[in-house]
Order: structure tokens, then C-alpha cells, then sequence
């Protein structure tokens, strides 16, 4: 929210016939009704809203104003200069019904960031004729705004937008050619005249394919590794003889490739056109450290490779899971944990893979050549294929344990992680949840916070670990030797424990030092009260907040029912891009608004349960008013949010997209009046 007070009233006076002295005399009273905690620009926000005014309506019509961070999901007939780059070539696909459409993206950018952009059939064609370009401005009229499949703002030019070339606007400063690509961890597909270098770590022997035209073609490959990460790059035609007498081990530049997406998702460099390789190069990029076949080390492993070796012992084990791909085929996967002395990674093994490791147990020692990794929002994820190679207790292999036996304290437990060993009292219980899965089976869970003297975790315990802590009570202290870490519904760490964690109550001579709470164990809050003004990033916080604005219609996402990610439907059925093919999914509501307490304001973000519980519906009950065609009485429920004020707890963030702090809400509850004006008053009067 940009606008002052005057701004504000000045928009009103254009809709509503109102004297200015009578639209400040309404914002006063609106504060004096909401106790003084709300600012002036919050106050006239809402008495806008009673008016009947959208005081944003017009603001996407302001070209000159509306930068590339202002950009929100929902947004209409936007228009943006900036300068393009990392363009895709244009694909065509088929629509239904015997009608074709195209489609390319690729990023825009001016000084306030940057955002995926996305062209549309017809306006294709300015990239096939390179008049749209990496490296030059242009000028966007009547885009529109959607969320894009990673949650971020994306930029679309449609069937109603214009393309313009602007000159003189400094932006093409912005932009600089790639360089040469030492760094495989991030590398996108559709990307042309790439330059890489690397070392060879596997050769591929060249082999012969019929084209469709039954002509004869040669491919050869081999894996090229990085500084960080590795990639496979694919010779085509003439060029193979190039790199005839290469070996691995050797260090190489490779110029004019482009990266393509193969069939299994994995991102490739293919060298089809002219190529200049050289062998040996003077880079100035120090490669001493790679050699072929040599095993990475577990906290080495951080980013996308296509071919290594890596040896662990075995932490966790879990069971087998089943699946749908996209096109109906069923799979299985069954993943492990490994760890070393450098750290912990998850292990996935992936249909006839999965008889490989028949038998295993915790505390053997395993050993996997040519697995690939695979990152996402949960980190990286070794994965064992069709040509990897497991090996269990190889002989002579011993794996350092340090890294097994050393307890964390609470606060230290800062990033995604495996088999972690930690001790905390429990200072707050829920009641042990049965729960249906995808495939119609049950499993339990269990939730708590447990502490130390330097924090608080929400641990959650699946499985037979829930079934063993269900008679736990506050004040118990409990051990954990296995248990994983992965970032909640609400961006917060939790504590998860598993059915291969091994879970200690009240363990013989384990004391915990003394935790002091301003409430009662059975209610404490994990969270500091504080003003808005005060927040920042990392801070788990109360705040009381007035709701003064509700963002964007579309609050309502069909959610993978296992990872809770968005998931797509296709021809075949849905899809989630964690989990493969799933049979259904699970509503889940996204809700933002804007909070005022006085002091600041803030973007709060409510997903899930927070959601639920401030709207008072069910996420699938909105779905349902939604495919009737009842949209109006969900943007009417979500729009007499406006004016309401509650106690939201959550932990804040920097946002990348907003460039400003947001608050990620964990739990929402009423106002006590009474009892929150006297303690915020007497805090407040504390801090001064």
C-alpha cells in the first residue's frame, strides 16, 4: 500500500460527493472505534472501502508508475517497460480439437527486479522474427498478471496486448550477456548460445539412431562437472568427432550449446549447431578438487547433478510408496536417509531400484554409483536409477559418526536437514489425529512444541512415533536421535519424527535447565509481542492488527494432498510436480491482507487453517461456491474482513517480490479487549 491520506481522499472526492473536512472527520472516528491502533492511511483505507471506492482500481492504468516489484496476481491491462533476457525458443502445442497455440517465455526486468514473462500465440511471432530479444527493451501494453506455477508474479501477453520498442530508457544497462557456466545447480532449459566448462567425469560410447525419414544420425554424451553440480551434454551429428580422444578427467570450454529439457525433466546441453570446444582451457576457475568416480562427500552434494557416487550410513528407512504418473503408469519409490560426517541427504530408489536395497538395515553402510540428484523447495534429494549401481557394507568402507551422536540445541537447528539429535521438554500437546491418505489408508499424527533454554520447536510425529508419544504430557522431557526438519504450512522450521525415529521419554540423568514462561506450560506462546514498526525478518511475533485491505479473487488452490503443493490437471488426471501422478486433490485456501496496528503496516499471509479460521469456511466449501459460479459471495466474504481486528502470530520474512518484511501467519485468535489494551499499553510504555 503506496498512497498517503491526501491521496486517498482526493480519489474518494472524485467518486463520491464528500467534503474533505467531513472525509477527515470519518477517518478520525474510525480510529477512535478502533481504539487508536490503526493509522491515519489504514483509517481512510477502510472508510474508502464503506464508501464503495477502490482507491487501486485505476493504479494499473498509471503506466509510468507501475514498476515490475508492484506486480500482483490478478492485475488487468498492466503496463511494464523493461529489458528482456533468457528467452525461450517458441513451442507449439495442441490446444484440443484440432487447433494449435505457441507459447515462449523467458524474464523481464527493470530497476525494481524482475519477473517471468510469458508470450502467447500470435505474439510469438515478434520472437520468431527477433524483433522480442534478449538484451533489448521493450514496452508491454495491457498484459496481465497470473501467479505462476512457482507462486511468483508472471507477466502474460495475450491476444489483447501490445508490444512496444522503446529507446532511451536506460534499462538496457540492466542486462549482461551469459557467462561461461561453471554452476549446473540452476540451469533452465530453452536457453540458447551457452558457453560451459567443467571437467568430464563419464564418457558415453557414440551411438547410431534412424531419423524418421530413415536416414542415419550418430549422438554421443558424457557428463560435464562443474564447480557446483554437474550436467550431461549430448554431441550430435559431425560435431561427435570433435570430441573424439577425449578423456575423462580432462578439463573443457564448450561453446554455442543449448540446454533442453529431456523426457525424464532433467536439463541437458545438447551441441547440435557450429561448437568450439577447447581442451585445457585458461579460465581462471580453479577445478583442482574434481576428479572422475571419486564418491562427494554428503555436505558436498549441493546442487543438480547427473552422475555420482556417493557412500552414507543408514539413518531412516521408510516404507514403500505407490504412485500414478501423469500418463497412468503406475511407480514406486522408496526413500532412505544417509549421513556422514559432512551431513545427512535423502536417498530415493525408484521401481526395480527399490529390490536393491531388500534387507537393508539402520547403521549399514551404502554405496551408490551414478545417481543423480534433483532439487526443489525441500532441498536436494539423491536419487538411484536404472544405471545406478548400489553396493551394501561395502568391505574396507568405515563412515566417520560424529555427525550421528551430537545433540543440537533448539536454536542451532536453523535450515532443512536429517538426522538430527535433539532434547526438549514439552511445554504444549495436542491430541493424537488419525488421518485418510490419497490412497484410502490411515496413518497418525501427533503435534507438540518442545523447548530448551534456547528456543522452541513445533514437532510433528508420525506413525508409530505419534502411536509411542501418545500418553507424553507437558513436562516431559523427551530424546530424539533421527528425527528431519522441513519448513511448515506457514514457512516456519518444524521437527518431524518419523517410523525409524528412535524417541527417548524421560531418558535416566537427562535434565533440562530451567524455562521460564510469562504464562502457564499448558498455554505458553512460542511468540514475542511486538509493534509493526519493530519487526524483523526471522521474527516469530504477535502483532493486533486491523485488517485494512484483502488482496487478489483467486484465494483458493488445488493442493497436493501429501506435500501440499499446488497441483496442475492434465489430460490425464492431476499431477504435482513433488509427488507425480495423484488420484485427487485437497483445497487449500492462500489469503493475504494488509494489518495496521498503529505503528506500520504490514502484508500478513494466512494459508490453510489460519485461512479456515478467520473466514470461518472450509476451503472445499469455497471451492464449491466458486465452480457454482457464486465468486461475488466470496469476494464479499473475504471483503468483510476489512475493519476486523484479531491476534496474529507467525514469523516474519523478507520478500524478494515485495522487497518489505510480510508476516506468515502460524495462528489467529480474538482480541480480549480489556486485557490486551492493558498489557500492549503497559508494554508499550515499557519500550518508550
Amino acid at each position: 500500500m503506496s498512497l498517503s491520506v491526501d491521496e486517498v481522499i482526493n480519489k474518494i472526492s472524485a467518486k463520491v460527493k464528500i467534503s474533505r473536512q467531513d472525509l477527515l472527520d470519518k477517518i478520525r472516528a474510525k480510529k477512535n472505534e478502533l481504539g487508536g491502533l490503526i493509522t491515519d492511511e489504514g483509517a481512510a483505507y477502510i472508510i474508502a472501502k464503506e464508501l464503495g471506492v477502490n482507491v487501486f482500481e485505476d493504479q494499473t492504468r498509471i503506466e509510468h508508475k507501475l514498476r515490475i516489484a508492484d506486480l500482483i496476481p490478478g492485475m488487468n491491462s498492466v503496463s511494464v517497460t523493461g529489458v528482456v533476457k533468457d528467452l525461450t525458443p517458441v513451442k507449439v502445442f495442441d490446444r484440443g480439437g484440432g487447433r494449435k497455440g505457441a507459447v515462449a517465455s523467458g524474464r523481464i526486468m527493470d530497476n525494481s527486479g524482475e519477473v517471468r514473462i510469458v508470450f502467447w500465440d500470435e505474439k510469438t511471432s515478434s520472437i520468431k522474427q527477433g524483433l522480442v530479444r534478449d538484451g533489448r527493451v521493450i514496452k508491454v501494453i495491457r498484459g496481465y498478471v497470473k501467479e505462476g506455477r512457482d507462486g511468483e508474479p508472471e507477466l502474460n501477453v495475450g491476444v489483447r496486448s501490445e508490444i512496444l520498442y522503446p529507446t532511451d530508457t536506460g534499462l538496457e544497462r540492466l542486462y549482461s550477456k551469459p557467462s561461461v557456466i561453471t554452476d549446473f545447480s540452476e540451469l533452465e532449459p530453452g536457453r540458447t548460445g551457452l558457453s560451459a566448462a567443467g571437467v568430464i567425469t563419464r564418457l558415453f560410447t557414440p551411438s547410431t539412431f534412424t531419423r524418421a525419414d530413415g536416414s542415419e544420425g550418430q549422438v554421443m554424451s558424457f557428463i560435464l562437472q562443474g564447480t557446483k553440480g554437474s550436467c550431461r551434454v549430448v554431441v550430435w551429428g559431425d560435431n561427435i568427432q570433435l570430441f573424439d580422444g577425449l578423456k575423462e578427467g580432462q578439463l573443457i570450454y564448450i561453446k554455442n550449446l543449448s540446454s533442453r529439457e529431456n523426457r525424464n525433466g532433467e536439463v541437458e546441453l545438447h551441441a547440435s549447431g557450429t561448437v568450439e570446444l577447447e581442451v585445457n582451457p585458461d579460465l581462471k576457475i580453479d577445478f583442482s578438487n574434481i576428479s572422475p568416480n571419486k564418491p562427494l562427500r554428503i555436505g558436498e552434494i549441493t546442487g543438480r547433478y547427473f552422475d555420482i557416487d556417493v557412500i552414507g550410513k543408514v539413518s531412516s528407512i521408510f516404507e514403500v510408496k505407490e504412485f500414478n504418473r501423469s500418463d497412468g503408469s503406475p511407480g514406486r519409490v522408496q526413500s532412505i536417509i544417509i549421513s556422514d560426517s559432512t551431513g545427512s541427504v535423502r536417498v530415493s530408489f525408484w521401481d526395480d531400484k527399490i529390490n536393491d536395497i531388500t534387507g537393508l538395515k539402520i547403521g549399514d553402510i551404502i554405496k551408490i554409483s551414478h545417481a543423480y540428484t534433483k532439487v526443489d523447495d525441500f532441498g536436494v534429494t539423491v536419487n538411484a536409477g536404472a544405471n545406478s549401481v548400489i553396493e551394501i557394507n561395502p568391505a574396507g568402507v568405515l563412515i566417520p559418526s560424529e555427525s550421528e551422536s551430537e545433540n543440537k540445541r533448539i536454536s542451532e537447528i536453523t535450515t532443512e536437514s536429517f538426522n538430527i539429535s535433539v532434547i526438549g521438554k514439552v511445554v504444549q500437546i495436542y491430541d493424537l489425529k488419525e488421518f485418510n491418505r490419497s490412497d484410502g489408508s490411515t496413518g497418525k499424527v501427533l503435534s507438540m512444541i518442545i523447548a530448551d533454554e534456547t528456543g522452541f520447536i513445533r514437532t510433528v510425529a508420525w506413525g508409530k512415533s505419534a502411536e509411542f508419544l501418545a500418553g507424553l504430557k507437558i513436562g516431559d522431557i523427551i530424546q530424539v536421535k533421527g528425527g528431519y526438519t522441513k519448513t511448515g504450512l506457514n514457512n516456519s522450521l518444524e521437527l518431524h519424527l518419523g517410523e525409524s525415529t528412535v524417541i527417548s521419554i524421560n531418558p535416566p540423568g537427562v535434565e533440562i535447565s530451567p524455562i521460564s514462561f510469562d504464562k502457564p506450560a499448558s498455554s505458553v506462546t512460542v511468540f514475542q509481542r511486538k509493534k509493526i514498526s519493530e519487526l524483523q525478518p526471522m521474527d516469530k511475533v504477535e502483532v493486533i492488527g486491523t485488517i485494512v485491505y484483502v488482496f487478489g479473487k483467486n484465494i483458493v488452490y488445488p493442493a497436493c494432498p501429501s506435500c501440499f503443493r499446488k497441483a496442475a490437471k492434465t489430460d490425464t488426471g492431476w499431477v504435482c510436480d513433488n509427488c507425480g501422478g495423484i488420484s485427487e486433490v485437497n483445497y487449500r485456501i492462500v489469503l493475504s491482507v494488509t494489518l495496521d496496528d498503529g505503528s506500520g503496516t504490514i502484508r500478513a499471509n494466512l494459508i490453510g487453517s489460519s485461512a479456515e479460521t478467520i473466514l470461518g469456511v472450509s476451503a472445499a466449501a469455497l471451492q464449491n461456491l466458486i465452480e457454482e459460479g457464486k465468486e461475488a459471495e466470496v469476494n464479499a466474504l473475504t471483503q468483510s474482513l476489512i475493519a476486523k481486528t484479531y491476534v496474529f502470530g507467525g514469523k516474519v520474512i523478507f520478500s524478494d517480490f515485495s522487497q518489505d518484511n510480510e508476516l506468515n501467519v502460524t495462528y489467529i485468535r480474538p482480541v480480549e479487549p480489556e486485557k490486551e489494551v492493558k498489557d500492549l499499553l503497559g508494554y508499550f510504555n515499557g519500550r518508550e
